[in-house]
């Protein structure tokens, strides 16, 4: 599918992604060390270990959202979590996905009226290719039906351990990891952001763990 150029060139958009180890933990140096101080304006967990029993308000965050959350189900670990600055036009998107799939997709609207397509996900290490799979087979379509002009995915991919998988990914919808850094204590890079727009436009930078998490969080500016 041919995308029309970076509709978000000329708009700066702050995007912090993070597994942070347990968001109940780490809720506090997630909200002050890294959201309030880089004036953050989308903000992206994963392995949030919540459930049910965690109201729905939990960890708001001043000037922020609520957060919307995807909670794994039957077990303990996982899940996804994502709050919007205030006043930035974001759209929570009904998207039916694989049960298996922890994955949340948003529409977001930029300055310039374009529509960015985002997907907050996260892939546990013994899942399996087939998120991976998903992506390659929907995000076109997916783009197509909530008129979105560019897409970005963020989390927790382990993409590592499904190599191929996730180069057919990259391949098939004309993906760029922009995470050229190590987001792990031990050195591997785990927390993608993979995206179809120009390099020129978007840039990913370290930050340090939130908390006792051992990954590293990502900055990610649009430009």
């Amino acid at each position: 599918m041919a995308r029309p150029g970076p509709g978000c060139a000329r708009h700066q958009l702050k995007i912090l992604s993070a597994n942070v180890w347990g968001l109940r933990t780490n809720i506090g140096d997630l909200t002050h060390n890294c959201v309030l101080r880089h004036s953050i304006d989308i903000v992206v967990v994963t392995e949030t270990w919540l459930n049910s029993e965690v109201e729905p308000t939990f960890g708001k965050i001043c000037g922020y959202t609520h957060w919307t959350r995807k909670d794994r189900q039957e077990r303990a670990g996982g899940g996804v979590a994502v709050c919007f600055k205030e006043g930035l036009q974001s759209q929570l998107l009904d998207v039916v996905t694989p049960p298996e799939m922890e994955a949340m997709f948003f529409r977001v609207v930029l300055a310039d009226r374009s529509a960015l397509l985002i997907c907050a996900m996260y892939r546990p290490p013994r899942q399996g290719p087939a998120s991976l799979h998903y992506l390659s087979e929907k995000l076109d379509d997916l783009l197509i039906l909530h008129r979105c002009s560019h897409v970005l995915v963020v989390g927790d991919l382990n993409h590592h351990l499904e190599q191929q998988a996730y180069e057919n990914l990259l391949d098939v919808q004309g993906l760029i990891d922009h995470v050229t850094f190590p987001t792990h204590e031990r050195g591997g890079t785990l927390d993608p952001v993979i995206s179809d727009l120009q390099e020129d436009t978007l840039c990913c930078h370290q930050l340090g763990p939130v908390g006792s998490s051992d990954h590293h969080a990502v900055l990610t500016k649009l430009m």
